[in-house]
């Protein structure tokens, strides 16, 4: 049984002021140079089993609208299955806004976003395009001291230290501490040559934060262009992990200090990367399966009349006024009897031992660490995933004594309204009910 692999890249960098993504309320925080190109970069994978290509933007997110059309063109110009386009995003908050149910948090450039989906949709097409005979390696690789569980008491822990490398988060089961390397390579003349690459973590990109105004990829972007430099003609792909609760060790600095910290985060995932890239074995892939499902769920009990007070709230402020446009959004939905409820989906590829779930939200990072214990530690669990729907939490971020902003705040931020406590369990189920269905698929006998 073949293996086929190809690789895409597409440069989707914008021009110079728009507004970028990721930070507000209303900062209106412009961009006022690009400091690192950002791209669209896609890996699509063949097999008489099944195909798909996963294409990943050095994005905040990429909105659901967007990725139906993006799955449409590439279905269009390659006669796949829409289903077997998967939209991801490393969550980049150095980039432009592209969520229009975002209110407050980046002002989208209508003319960039208009061209957005064709670029995206061209990556996909050029990996299917280059679609040959291939293989891969797969390494997992140490990277400490570089995450934080951003829900827990900070600990002692300073920009500072995180500079200088004397923190490092005590609880190892809250984060990733490793970095998971898959390098694809295909003979030619001959021999055998890295085609590309797709490197797997959690946290968020956001070593450059809301003082910062230079467009890049942030570390994830970064480091990809670091290995890719070194490496002749080969892609890089980064896939983003359970990144809900997870930030980097230095964050929310000044600019000139970010982007020294920016340049220290990239280099060591870049060396990471490399390593992996250098040491890993060969990965037996029997198989390769794509399946998409809507996870079911359940809002928090909705009370009109408090959805109208907090609405009313005469407070001056910028949040004030971002709460004002999402419930009046909301309740003239509510008013009209309309579901409020946006579709939540989870996405399963595997590649061989490899199994990758994806959803449209940030996931937290307890929920990454449940699915491995029930479907194994190959199961790696995405973030913003064909859309974006805010955070999953887990159960104890709807506690008391939480921080109320993943739970409660960014849901109307994001034009919707708070999940109920469950949407934990939720997802889990959804992505166990996906793992078994193709699990029993790849045992039943082909007539």
């Amino acid at each position: 049984m073949t293996l086929r692999i190809g690789f895409g890249r597409i440069d989707i960098t914008p021009p110079i002021g728009v507004e970028l993504a990721g930070f507000g309320p209303f900062l209106r925080r412009r961009s006022t140079s690009v400091d690192g190109r950002i791209y669209a970069r896609a890996l699509a994978v063949e097999h008489e089993s099944g195909r798909w290509v996963i294409v990943s933007c050095d994005l905040l997110g990429v909105a659901e609208s967007t990725v139906r059309t993006i799955a449409e063109l590439v279905a269009g110009h390659t006669g796949w299955r829409t289903d077997e386009v998967v939209v991801h995003a490393t969550h980049n908050h150095s980039g432009p806004a592209t969520l229009p149910d975002m209110i407050g948090w980046g002002e989208i450039d209508q003319d960039y976003f208009a061209q957005l989906p064709g670029l995206i949709a061209r990556s996909c097409i050029a990996a299917i395009d280059d679609l040959s005979d291939g293989w891969f390696h797969h390494a997992e690789v140490p990277l400490e001291r570089f995450a934080h569980n951003r829900m827990r008491p900070r600990r002692g822990l300073t920009n500072a230290g995180a500079l200088d490398r004397s923190w490092e988060e005590p609880d190892r089961a809250a984060i990733d501490t490793t970095v998971h390397v898959l390098s694809a390579y295909r003979m030619r003349a001959g021999t055998a040559q890295l085609a590309g690459f797709v490197a797997y973590y959690s946290c968020h990109p956001v070593v450059c934060c809301e003082q910062c105004s230079t467009i890049h990829g942030d570390f994830p972007g970064e480091a990809l262009q670091l290995v890719e430099a070194q490496l002749s003609a080969a892609t890089g792909v980064y896939l983003q992990g359970a990144l809900g609760d997870i930030n980097p060790l230095y964050a929310h600095g000044p600019q000139d200090e970010s982007r020294r910290a920016l340049e220290m985060f990239a280099s060591r995932l870049a060396d990471a990367v490399s390593h992996g890239i250098a040491t890993g074995t060969p990965l037996q892939v029997s198989t390769v399966t794509s399946q998409r499902s809507d996870v079911r769920y359940d809002l928090a009990p909705v009370d009109i009349s408090t959805l109208t007070a907090r609405r009313d709230q005469s407070v001056d402020t910028p949040m004030a006024a971002v709460i004002t446009t999402s419930l009046d959004r909301t309740l003239a939905l509510l008013a009209s009897g309309t579901d409020v409820r946006r579709p939540v989906t989870a996405q399963l590829l595997t590649l061989g031992p490899i199994t990758l779930i994806g959803f449209n939200l940030e996931v937290f990072h307890g929920i990454k660490r449940r699915l491995e214990r029930e479907l194994g530690a190959m199961c790696l669990v995405m973030s913003t995933t064909n859309g974006y729907l805010g955070y999953a939490p887990t159960r104890d971020a709807y506690l008391p004594s939480a921080d109320p902003y993943p739970a409660y705040e960014v849901p109307i931020i994001v034009s919707h309204l708070p999940f109920e406590a469950d949407i934990e369990d939720r997802l889990v189920a959804a992505a166990r009910y996906l793992f078994a269905d193709v699990s029993h698929a790849a045992h039943v006998p082909t007539k």
